[in-house]
Parts: structure tokens; sequence; C-alpha cells
């Protein structure tokens, strides 16, 4: 999995990264406007909340 403050051009090349049929293990992305001790929290949560497969070939965005 890859986190990442990139919002403006990670998750496009992500996104056809799946669009093209290839695998990804998943993309966090976060708000460089997100505190990061919200930033800590909402990373926490996904590690204990999510498996690895329900990310897979995704991008999800912080806060959740």
């Amino acid at each position: 999995m890859v986190v990442s403050h990139d919002v403006a051009t990670l998750g496009r090349y992500a996104w056809a990264r799946v669009a093209a049929g290839h695998r990804m293990p998943g993309v966090i992305q976060i708000s460089q406007a997100l505190p990061i001790g919200r930033v800590i929290d909402e990373l926490v949560l996904v590690a204990e909340c999510i498996r690895p497969a329900d990310l897979r070939d995704r991008v999800t965005y912080l806060p959740l």
C-alpha cells in the first residue's frame, strides 16, 4: 500500500493502472490540510479495521 499527500497526480496514475487491468496494493491519499495527529489516528483506524485485500485496486482518501 502507498500512503501519499500527492492527491493531484498519484490517484490519477493509480486509477489508470487499474483501468489497464494491472493489479495494485492500494493507495491512501491524505489531504495536506489534515493535522498530523488526525492523520495518525486515521491511519491507525485503517490498520486496525481494514484488511489489505479491502484496499487492493482502490484509491482511498483520508479523512475517512
